[in-house]
């Protein structure tokens, strides 16, 4: 693979993803890349789950505000976003189902902060797995921030979108296949708001319907992949759906908090509704300090379905 090539095509289309609450402070961090001149942005869902706004930087330095979303899948853990572009550089789409062990790839994203960072390996096996489906399993090193960028082959076409590291080995790293996005792009293109902004409310309705929802149990399990998640199970006894921010935070053995998340439930009039959530991946140094999570209700607000 001539990476400098490759690099050269493709670096105008590689960006940056944040996701931020409301207020417009940031939640989340992680990579991307366009893959239409009017703005379809491909990322990983992970990094904007819960986010009320996403905001998209290009390699040149300019920020998007995202429209809204296009398609998603939380299991498979990808997002494809869209800002207001027009002819806009792009990473072209590869066939994943064509990939062969072996094959040589190269990821390139915004690794703990530091945009447009490349990094060459191969692609070490191609797995089934019952929680994922289809999943490229990589050599080449990623890192938090890695997520949703674009892994590609010697045309410099985009063959998956990074998703999660394991730790504890070396260099076992994978990525969505590029194909489990191509249904959910074709025309017509709808999009959709954020998850944490397709909210109708009245201030006056905001307190009853937070004493109408609880929490019936929660529980912090490790995954099959070693991710630190926490489950529970909501009621709405209110008669009406409810869209409900949850915040998650991790505390060490002094209360203090060493990491937070929110995301977003929605829940239909009379409804129990079972969550799973990422409190942090495997590997982060931040488990080593946990030895409690909290789960609380910070909102819950009326919605129009």
């Amino acid at each position: 693979m001539n990476a400098a090539a490759v690099l050269s095509d493709v670096s105008a289309a590689i960006v940056t993803v944040r996701g931020v609450d409301e207020a417009g402070m940031l939640l989340s961090q992680g990579s991307g890349f366009i893959m239409t001149p009017d703005g379809l942005v491909v990322t990983a869902w992970h990094v904007v789950a819960g986010a009320a706004r996403a905001q998209v930087r290009l390699s040149i330095g300019a920020w998007f505000e995202a429209e809204g979303l296009v398609a998603w899948d939380a299991d498979a853990d990808f997002a494809v976003l869209k800002v207001d572009g027009k002819g806009l550089a792009v990473v072209p789409l590869g066939d994943s189902d064509a990939v062969d062990q072996g094959e040589a790839v190269l990821v390139v994203g915004t690794p703990l902060g530091l945009e447009q960072t490349a990094s060459e390996g191969i692609v070490s096996a191609v797995r089934e797995w019952s929680q994922r489906g289809r999943i490229l399993q990589i050599t080449a090193p990623i890192s938090p921030g890695s997520s949703g960028g674009p892994l590609l082959n010697a045309k410099g076409e985009a063959l998956g979108i990074v998703s999660f590291l394991m730790w504890g080995g070396q260099n076992l790293n994978f990525a969505v296949p590029v194909n489990q996005i191509k249904p959910a792009v074709r025309p017509p293109i709808t999009v959709s708001p954020m998850p944490g902004c397709s909210l109708e409310t009245t201030p006056e309705s905001v307190l009853p319907l937070v004493s109408q929802v609880e929490i019936l149990y929660m529980n912090v399990v490790t995954d099959s992949f070693g991710d630190r998640r926490v489950v529970a199970e909501l009621r709405n006894r209110a008669a009406v759906p409810v869209s409900v921010s949850l915040q998650v935070t991790a505390r060490d053995d002094q209360g203090r908090a060493v990491g937070s998340n929110l995301y977003s439930e929605n829940i239909a009039a009379g409804e129990t509704c079972p969550v799973e959530h990422l409190v942090f991946y495997r590997g982060d140094e931040r488990l080593n300090r946990t030895s409690k999570v909290d789960l609380r209700i910070s909102e819950v607000r009326q919605k129009t379905w």
